[in-house]
């Protein structure tokens, strides 16, 4: 059971990404479905970064890697390419460089790809430096 702040951090997280809005169906000029809801498109990236890992395990290379790079960059959502690739030390520095402003952003160390608490808060936000 979650705390009444626990909850509200919860709504605010699923508000901020879009997850709490309902899928909705939209048609393109040739009746083809146009991708509006961000759960599935969610659930498309992880599947994509989890075949992305097997290949990786397959194929070791520096070629799949950038290749690897490349769709993450197609798919979005940095977040889930972090967590699939979590045990992959090279593929998540190679994510922070590559996402763009994410290495700017200063919140990932450049040689662990933790994350740096507190975060850096260089427009000085109102609990900006939160990780």
């Amino acid at each position: 059971m979650l705390t009444q702040q626990q909850a509200q951090l919860a709504a605010n997280t699923l508000n901020i990404v879009g997850l709490d809005k309902p899928r909705s169906i939209v048609l393109d000029a040739n009746d083809k479905e146009v991708a509006l809801d961000r759960v599935s498109q969610r659930m498309e990236s992880w599947l994509a970064a989890e075949h992305a890992k097997e290949n990786l395990v397959q194929c070791n290379c520096n070629a799949m890697r950038e290749q690897i790079i490349k769709t993450a960059l197609a798919y979005g959502y940095f977040s889930i390419w972090m967590a699939v690739f979590d045990q992959e030390l090279d593929m998540k520095l190679r994510f922070i460089e590559a996402f763009t402003g994410t290495k700017d952003s200063g919140c990932f160390d450049s040689t662990t790809a933790n994350l740096v608490t507190p975060a850096p808060n260089f427009d000085s936000w109102n609990h900006g430096s939160k990780a």
